[in-house]
Parts: C-alpha cells; sequence; structure tokens
C-alpha cells in the first residue's frame, strides 16, 4: 500500500524545529519499518524552486517550492481549468520550474 505525508518535515533529520517536525519523523521512520507500505513524503522549502527527490530510511522524500506548491493548489480556485481532453491550461503555474538552490539531505 502506498502512504503520501504532506507535512513539515526537518532538512537535517537530527535536529528537528518544532513538534511537528519531530512527530512527522518519528512517523515516517516506524511506518516505513513495515512491510508492504510505501511511504512518501512531501514538503516543501523556500530555498528550493523545482521537485527533488531524496530516499530516507526506507521513504521518499519530495521536497517542493513553497511558491510553485501555492500556486499549484490555488490555481484552480482562479479560474485555470483542465480541458476536457486533459490538456492542462498553459496559464497554470509549473511547481516543477527551475532548479533548487538546496539538497536537504
Amino acid at each position: 500500500m502506498k502512504i503520501a505525508i504532506v507535512t513539515n518535515f526537518p532538512a537535517d533529520i537530527d535536529r528537528p524545529h518544532g513538534g511537528v517536525e519531530a512527530v512527522s519523523v518519528n512517523l515516517v521512520r516506524s511506518l516505513a519499518k513495515l512491510d508492504g507500505l510505501d511511504v512518501h513524503v512531501v514538503t516543501t522549502d523556500k530555498a528550493c524552486c523545482s521537485v527533488s527527490e531524496t530516499a530516507w530510511i526506507g521513504a521518499l522524500v519530495y521536497i517542493v517550492s513553497l511558491v510553485g506548491a501555492l500556486a499549484y493548489v490555488f490555481a484552480p480556485a482562479v479560474g485555470n481549468r483542465v480541458d476536457a481532453a486533459g490538456a492542462e491550461d498553459a496559464s497554470r503555474p509549473d511547481p516543477q520550474a527551475g532548479v533548487c538552490a538546496s539538497n536537504r539531505r
């Protein structure tokens, strides 16, 4: 079974900032140990402007741009739509555009 966890995940696993990051590390670590689970974590980074992927103790961590992620999430609310054939409106922001400025892991 695939599990996706969208959360604040620390850049330095040994030094989480706050309770959410600490709980996220413990949750991902525990779930990744279970047989039959494919664990994916999605987190944001202000310094990142594209999607990067890192493996961490049996889980895949996807780091996305905060600005790109928000633009992608809120674009449908401001009128960008997908047509009947599935072609995305060209005016919709691309959260994968650019290159990450940091390699977090």
